[in-house]
């Protein structure tokens, strides 16, 4: 272990909050690869147009659209501090 000095450490709370919001990147990237595989599955059973392939594709949609607001550069300043 690296002897710190006190104000050389991270507090604790800032490394929780960092932590969290990588498990949130995981999961997100998890929950995207999953439905592009339900997407793809849908797609080659059914038209573009059909209402579950609509659905799944808004759905997926949404989570990609919170992935890059929780992978901006802007958001990961605010994590960090």
């Amino acid at each position: 272990m690296t002897n710190l000095k006190k104000e050389d450490r991270i507090p604790n709370n800032k490394i929780e909050k960092v932590c969290i919001h990588h498990m949130d990147e995981i999961v997100l990237r998890q929950t995207i690869e999953n439905l592009r595989s339900i997407l793809y599955q849908s797609v080659s059973n059914n038209s573009f147009t059909n209402p579950s392939v609509i659905a799944i594709s808004q759905e997926l949609d949404e989570y990609i659209v919170r992935f890059q607001q929780l992978t901006s550069p802007a958001k990961a300043k605010e994590t960090i501090q």
